[in-house]
Parts: structure tokens; sequence; C-alpha cells
């Protein structure tokens, strides 16, 4: 089944990035509980992995075409020293597979945070991604207000509010 999902959110990137990216905006926080489903046995990944790695390349597009754009960012060069770093500790972690996984995590915040400044380009642009930002929360609330209207345990994991999520802190 993760195949042809990748196929078509790599026929979406290609397509356009800026509908990949309002896609991934929209549905990530509302699919927790099915992403958690699809995760291969002993956390080698699964659809959501699939997600962020296709965030990350995403962005890796983007840095390659448009490498300028970065140069003049303070914060995007701290994350590129910050992601080297945390690279390098790989080889030298007792778990590296469990650190190669954070790296990845990593790189996927890192990628969400710059892919704006590629696709943010006048005013106009920015109110409407505060708008798709906006949007994106709708599901994860209106999953949240029905776990605390029906108490359902779906919506609620150990009496904690979970919502659209799979575990209440998140």
């Amino acid at each position: 089944a993760l195949l042809p999902f990748a196929a078509v959110l790599f026929l979406i990137m290609a397509l356009n990035v800026r509908h990949m990216f309002i896609f991934i905006l929209m549905t990530r926080a509302c699919l927790d509980p099915i992403l958690e489903q699809t995760r291969i046995e002993g956390g080698a990944g699964g659809i959501g992995a699939l997600l962020n790695l296709f965030v990350v390349v995403m962005a890796l597009l983007l840095i390659a075409k448009w490498p300028e754009v970065l140069k003049r960012n303070r914060t995007a060069i701290a994350w590129a020293l910050f992601l080297t770093l945390a690279a390098l500790t790989v080889f030298y972690s007792p778990r590296p597979k469990m650190t190669l996984k954070l790296l990845l995590n990593l790189s996927t915040y890192a990628a969400v945070f710059v892919v704006p400044f590629f696709v943010v380009k006048d005013e106009k642009e920015k109110r409407f991604w505060i708008k798709v930002i906006l949007a994106s929360s709708f599901i994860p609330l209106a999953f949240a207000n029905l776990g605390i209207v029906t108490r359902h345990p779906l919506f609620n994991v150990d009496e904690r509010l979970s919502g659209a999520f799979s575990h209440p802190n998140i």
C-alpha cells in the first residue's frame, strides 16, 4: 500500500511543490492515528515517515534550485550547522539506528522551517499561508471537541484528551 501512496505524493511534488506543502500542512496533524497503524515493526517507518521524507526532499530540491534564498538567513544557517553536528553523532552513538531516526526527525523540522522562505513571495502569499495554517487546525480541533463531548476512548487516551493525535502530549 505504501508504493501507490508514495507514487501519488511524488507526482504531486513533481507537479507543484506548493500544492504538496499545502497537502502536508492540511493533513499531517489529523492523520496521526492512521499513520501510527502503518508504522513498520521495529520503528523502521511507515506512511508518516514517508511524508516526512517527502518534506525533507522537497526542501532539499528548493535549496538546490535557489541556494541564495537561505544564504542571507541566519536561522537557516544555524539549522544547517546543527544538523551537520547531529549527523556526526550518528557515527559515535551507542545506538546509531535510533540516532539516525532522531536526525531524520530533526531534518523534517528544519525542512518545514525553510520551505516558507521559498514559497512565500509577498504579503498576499503570507496571508494565504497563514490561512492554510489556521485551516489545518480545524480537523484536530474538531476531534478534540468531539472527545470532550463524547469522552470516547478513541479521543481520550488514559482519561486524557488526545483529539486527532496518537498521544495526549502531542
